[in-house]
């Protein structure tokens, strides 16, 4: 189980963070915020935690915590107009985890990095597939056991995922 995903806008040398974008004033729930969090995500999952949270899951726009660095959160609530935001990274754990369903077994994946498959209870496949690149991606991935596998050829757009999936086993 992962019970703290990571709150941003570090100032030390981290995955998937370039240390030159932190800011002391403010919380960086940016589209960047987003990727690293799929990115962390996925991580874990490979690491092998069947359990995944957000620490910070809402903050106000200054978003400090009680030592005053101001951390990032998936929904941020703007007091002054009365609104919220949802981020980048909310969408991130969105993408995940209205998928997946509980009890989903993760299965072999090959021909990328940026690709996780599962298998939900109902039998039904599901693939994340994620393109940090600064263009839309097409890539083909096998999924399942290397004899009876299947094959997909996706299309992501630049800097964002992508969820095919196919009903059965």
């Amino acid at each position: 189980m992962q019970t703290e995903h990571r709150c941003g806008n570090y100032n030390f040398a981290s995955p998937y963070w370039d240390q030159n974008r932190y800011d002391a004033a403010k919380a960086q729930n940016d589209h960047l915020y987003g990727e690293e969090s799929w990115q962390l995500i996925r991580d874990w999952i490979v690491s092998g935690v069947n359990s995944y949270s957000a620490w910070n899951m809402v903050l106000d726009t200054v978003g400090k915590s009680l030592d005053n660095w101001p951390q990032n959160a998936l929904v941020v609530v703007d007091r002054s107009k009365k609104t919220l935001i949802v981020t980048a990274a909310y969408y991130a754990f969105r993408h995940y985890s209205q998928y997946i369903a509980p009890g989903a077994t993760r299965i072999a994946v090959s021909g990328s990095n940026d690709a996780l498959a599962f298998k939900n209870p109902d039998g039904s496949i599901v693939t994340e597939v994620y393109n940090g690149g600064g263009s839309p991606k097409t890539t083909s991935i096998a999924v399942g056991a290397p004899i009876t596998n299947s094959r997909f050829q996706v299309t992501v757009g630049l800097r964002s995922a992508s969820r095919p999936s196919r009903a059965g086993s």
